[in-house]
């Protein structure tokens, strides 16, 4: 099923993981990517993105309300800390500048 609901901000927050600091910052607009919510529970969301030219296809884990709610209240903070844990989980080199 394919987000309708604060798609935007979702594409804000992969854009953040993703696109700035992952595997996929060739990206330069995150409307690139489609995102499907592929599970949902009290306490975990899985989000499946997709990026069509490469056929390839993440999911994402977002595990605690709190850092949910963090994210709807604009703090990145915590999206940038996720996608260095996510990275790194993934093997996959950030190159973050350190600000």
């Amino acid at each position: 099923m394919i987000i309708n609901t604060d798609e935007l901000l979702l594409k804000e927050y992969i854009s953040v993981l993703f696109v700035k600091f992952g595997k996929w910052r060739s990206i330069k607009n995150p409307s690139e990517l489609q995102i499907f919510k592929s599970m949902e529970s009290q306490t975990m969301s899985v989000l499946s993105i997709t990026r069509q030219d490469v056929r390839e296809t993440y999911n994402l884990f977002l595990i605690t309300q709190q850092e949910e709610i963090a994210l709807y209240n604009g703090e990145k903070n915590i999206a940038i800390e996720k996608g260095r844990i996510l990275s790194k989980a993934l093997n996959i080199d950030l190159n973050i500048d350190e600000e």
